[in-house]
C-alpha cells in the first residue's frame, strides 16, 4: 500500500469549506459531526469528478472456478 498525504484534505476542508472546529458537544455527537464532514466531502468529490452511477454498466461476467461439488473446473457467471 502506498503512502497517502492526508493534510490536502483537511486544509481543503478548513480553507474552502471553511470548516474550523465542532459545533457540536461530547464525544458522540462530534463523531457523528465528523462522520457528516467526511460523508460530505467524498460526496462532493464525486460530483466534481462526474461520476455519474446511472452510467455504469453491471453485466454478468464469468469465471473459471474450482467445483468440488462436480470434481473439476466450471465456468461460473459472477454479479457485478
Amino acid at each position: 500500500m502506498r503512502k497517502a498525504a492526508v493534510e490536502p484534505v483537511f486544509g481543503q476542508l478548513k480553507g474552502a469549506r471553511g470548516i474550523r472546529g465542532f459545533l457540536l458537544r461530547g464525544l458522540s455527537k462530534v463523531d457523528a459531526e465528523w462522520k457528516l464532514i467526511c460523508a460530505t466531502h467524498n460526496i462532493l468529490k464525486l460530483f466534481r469528478s462526474g461520476w455519474n452511477p446511472k452510467l455504469e454498466k453491471c453485466e454478468m461476467r464469468k469465471s473459471l472456478c474450482w467445483n468440488a461439488n462436480f470434481g473439476g473446473w466450471a465456468v461460473l457467471p459472477q454479479k457485478c
